[in-house]
């Protein structure tokens, strides 16, 4: 649950989240998409926030439910407006919600008459997947390190490690005898 925070959710620059079954209660601002977000909005209860349920502003496109996916968001009684939709030139899919009464503004599409927008993938690199599968799986490889202590203590990753007692070292004390004290 977001409550009583400046906005709830804000998905920014070129982010793809789907958020999905989320209580936004008592905020700013409910769920804020700005630049070219592409969020998409699934089961969330958006209610008695301060300004907007939903904002979306800049060239942002969230996807509150479509004619083959609708959007069971259930977005009322926020301060100014349950859905705020100023994206010059674009309709902001929102069918299949409850949503109380004339409390939008923009270009909304309530009837699910507009085509289901893009699918937009994920942003990853090769390289990122490579290291998530590599953190995933329990390295086979020990890694040897030297040491001053005569055993050198390795375990494999996800085992217990369990500290050997270490064995007291004997000390040499040196006496050095300056001329004075003969």
């Amino acid at each position: 649950m977001f409550q009583n925070t400046g906005v709830g959710i804000k998905n920014t620059d070129d982010s793809a989240s789907k958020i999905v079954g989320k209580r936004l209660i008592g905020n700013e601002n409910g769920i804020v998409a700005q630049g070219n977000a592409r969020s998409i909005l699934r089961g969330n209860y958006i209610e008695s926030n301060i300004r907007d349920g939903v904002a979306a502003i800049a060239q942002s496109l969230p996807d509150l439910g479509h004619s083959q996916e609708p959007g069971r968001n259930t977005i009322r009684n926020n301060g100014r407006y349950d859905i705020y939709a100023v994206v010059k030139g674009k309709t902001i899919p929102a069918y299949g919600n409850s949503l109380a009464g004339d409390r939008n503004y923009g270009s909304i599409d309530t009837a699910g008459k507009i085509a289901i927008p893009p699918q937009v993938a994920p942003l990853t690199t090769t390289s990122t997947l490579n290291q998530v599968e590599k953190e995933s799986q329990p390295e086979d490889e020990i890694i040897e390190t030297t040491s001053t202590e005569p055993e050198s203590l390795t375990t494999q990753k996800n085992q217990t490690y369990h500290p050997q007692p270490k064995k007291p070292r004997s000390r040499v004390y040196l006496a050095i005898l300056v001329p004075s004290q003969i």
